[in-house]
């Protein structure tokens, strides 16, 4: 189990450089350890925000009163 958990976290970085290389060609440029750690990083923040906007725009549409045409 513990090796699979780090195959696919060890996999992920190469599916993060392919994407940042697919969507910006050489305009940027990632080397080493920190650059990797650095899109890490991002990507997790981006994620954490994207999903707490997502929950509180849920519950900003769950509080408002629905009006139901008969």
């Amino acid at each position: 189990m513990f090796f699979c958990v780090w195959l696919v976290m060890f996999l992920s970085k190469f599916v993060f450089i392919w994407a940042i290389d697919l969507m910006f060609g050489d305009e940027i440029t990632i080397n080493g350890f920190f650059g990797i750690l650095l899109v890490a990083l991002t990507v997790t923040v981006v994620h954490r925000l994207a999903d707490y906007a997502f929950v509180i725009l849920g519950q900003k549409s769950s509080t408002t009163p629905t009006t139901e045409s008969c």
